[in-house]
């Protein structure tokens, strides 16, 4: 859903409308959308274009000062073309505060897990030589973790080390410190949804235009999704994956942030990010490269 936004701001910048028909073969629905350009009459991209190659994540404490009413009813425009996505936002402090814990609770889990705690440091990437050369990735400087925390995190990669930290309680202490940072916000905003494929591509398109439009007012943005998506692999059938005690965790965590947010039973979060006033990030990572391949007609 982010990558057809980003292609339809593109292509209205150079002066094309882009026909996007999600999910166009019922028989093959891995094909996520069809995508037919035709030359417009103005180029018009509005103001978003520059922004596709500023943005990034920003995981660094933001200020907790308003957001300006003019951001905000732009983040709320992103939701109207799609009648199946509602955009809630939240910005009282006590409400912030659940929600930064609630969004931790994914630190409880990743740590305290075999399975996730090897998919989460496969997927970091330690230098900036390994960052340039793989261009994928989590690097290590966008976590934005102090030098004792580097030194810890090196550590922890190590299975049986990191056992050890859970019998000490590290997992709940680093949860901790997350859920504080997790709560420094202007604002933090849920993208809910019927649990339908489509509609989880219209979340995507309406978070990338979020993120753009925080992106262009120079505001520090970060989606915060481990919870929720633990949660649809527990409601969808999988769980295997987690003990009997980390689906507690899941469970509470997500119920207590889809209770913030006001979530009805019929309806999902698709997505849950926090924006604020920050200093830029520490490091950046790679933006994945397409793979594209041509065919005659």
């Amino acid at each position: 859903g982010a990558l057809l936004e980003n292609i339809d701001i593109a292509a209205r910048h150079f002066g094309y409308e882009a026909d996007i028909a999600p999910f166009p073969d019922p028989q093959n629905p891995n094909i996520t959308a069809r995508i037919t350009l035709r030359r417009g009459a103005t180029k018009n991209g509005g103001d978003l274009y520059l922004a596709i190659f500023r943005r990034s994540t920003n995981r660094k404490p933001f200020a907790t000062t308003p957001i300006a009413d003019s951001v905000k009813q732009a983040f709320l425009r992103s939701a109207n073309p799609y009648p199946d996505v509602e955009l809630k936002l939240v910005e009282n402090k006590a409400t912030l505060q659940t929600l930064g814990t609630a969004g931790a609770a994914n630190e409880v889990v990743l740590f305290s897990n075999k399975t996730l705690h090897r998919l989460f440091f496969d997927e970091i990437v330690w230098t900036e030589e390994e960052e340039r050369e793989r261009k994928g990735g989590l690097y290590l400087k966008t976590m934005e973790l102090k030098p004792p925390q580097e030194k810890m995190i090196k550590l922890l990669r190590h299975w049986p080390l990191m056992r050890l930290a859970g019998l000490l309680g590290i997992p709940k202490a680093i949860a901790k410190e997350n859920a504080r940072t997790y709560a420094s916000a202007g604002l933090m905003g849920a993208i809910v949804v019927p649990d339908d494929d489509k509609s989880f591509l219209h979340a995507g398109r309406v978070l990338q235009r979020i993120w753009l439009t925080a992106t262009k007012e120079n505001l520090g943005f970060h989606i915060i999704t481990g919870i929720l998506y633990m949660y649809q692999q527990l409601i969808g059938g999988k769980k295997e994956l987690f003990s009997p005690r980390q689906q507690q965790v899941i469970r509470k965590a997500y119920h207590a942030t889809a209770s913030a947010f006001g979530v009805p039973k019929d309806k999902c979060i698709a997505v849950m990010f926090r924006t604020g006033k920050a200093d830029p990030p520490s490091g950046t990572s790679s933006k994945k490269a397409p793979e594209i391949h041509y065919y005659n007609s």
